[in-house]
């Protein structure tokens, strides 16, 4: 059985928000020695700059007491640049595939807010008023594949080495968290026909997921008063090994795929709730 409540109270919110977007692109190709290579260049960026109000008046009932206004802004500003150079040279049913990619990724998120007394006009900044995060991270990384034909087997084989300088501020106690990460990315993909429209296949790979920049912030977000978020700045990138075994029969009419795979991870990020 339930007892009496022993809180209550009315909330209302107000959303003011606000955001622009920009992207911009330029690429370029040719050939190189042969007229079959090709040679390609990119450089784009995307930015996203955010301005947004929170509003939430809260009238206590149960205990009674004076109405409070949440008054709370959130700034966020987001910049991705990346440049990409890739090559690719076949060589008699063969195919040699060679880049290098660099991206720096900034992010700015800025959260002033105060709570107003609606009777008595005081004024309580929120603690961490004023927080300023910065995330600010580069990435390096090396890659090639080669593509050949061994016999009945198709093969494709591939490495990315990953170099990443990732550093993350925090205005509020002068925290910084640096990481510096090098990593290499194998990978590899085996196929053979099997039977008159059939065929097998087997591959490997390894693949990284890093945390979004706000699950890094220790920033306590407020936008609900009564349910607060913060990031963890010492969360690790997730390590994902896959391992997977395929089979297609292309038919007349219909065409069928079956794949069985295993996946290995090493440092998942889980929300935890208290």
């Amino acid at each position: 059985a339930f007892g009496a409540p022993t809180r209550e109270s009315n909330r209302r919110g107000l959303a003011n928000e606000w955001r622009l977007d920009h992207d911009a692109r330029m690429d370029y190709s040719r050939t190189l020695f042969t007229d079959k290579d090709q040679l390609k260049l990119s450089l784009f960026q995307t930015a996203r700059r955010e301005r947004n109000d929170y509003e939430t008046l809260t009238t206590p009932i149960l205990p009674a007491a004076n109405p409070q206004l949440d008054l709370y802004r959130q700034n966020a500003d987001r910049t991705n640049t990346e440049f990409q150079t890739d090559y690719e040279l076949p060589l008699d049913g063969r195919t040699l595939k060679l880049g290098y990619d660099v991206e720096h990724n900034f992010n700015r998120y800025n959260y002033p807010g105060q709570t107003l007394d609606v009777v008595t006009g005081a004024v309580t900044p929120y603690s961490s008023a004023g927080n300023d995060f910065r995330y600010d991270q580069w990435i390096n990384a090396a890659y090639g594949s080669f593509q050949t034909q061994l016999g009945d087997f198709g093969l494709l084989a591939g490495l990315r080495v990953e170099q990443t300088d990732l550093e993350t501020r925090q205005s509020q106690g002068a925290a910084i968290n640096k990481t510096d990460d090098l990593r290499l990315y194998p990978s590899l993909h085996v196929e053979r026909e099997a039977g008159e429209g059939g065929k097998v296949s087997a591959s490997y790979s390894v693949r990284t997921t890093r945390p979004e920049p706000e699950d890094l912030n220790p920033f306590v977000d407020r936008r609900d008063p009564r349910n607060l978020r913060a990031g963890n700045p010492l969360l690790k990138a997730k390590r994902t090994q896959s391992f997977e075994v395929g089979y297609e029969q292309d038919g007349k009419a219909l065409t069928y795929h079956f794949t069985a795979y295993y996946r290995l991870h090493k440092n998942v990020v889980s929300d935890v709730t208290q």
